[in-house]
């Protein structure tokens, strides 16, 4: 996931379920804030999270990190 993720300050649904390359979620993620879901779901390959930006996603409701 490119750090540019962080550009699309409008994006609200972001889904990554079954991401097989995903290794790591970039610091930027906490630029979305109008974020509202998020799902991580089965990207068993995911090995760093960034839990700051995670708690500047402030209008996020459903997150997803089932079974990695």
């Amino acid at each position: 996931l490119p750090h540019s993720i962080g550009k699309l300050k409008n994006l609200q649904t972001l889904d990554l379920s079954w991401n097989t390359s995903l290794q790591s979620i970039p610091d930027s993620l906490g630029k979305l804030t109008n974020l509202s879901y998020l799902d991580l779901g089965n990207c068993r390959t995911l090995e760093t999270f960034p839990v700051d930006a995670l708690l500047k996603l402030t209008n996020l409701v459903y997150i997803n990190g089932e079974n990695n």
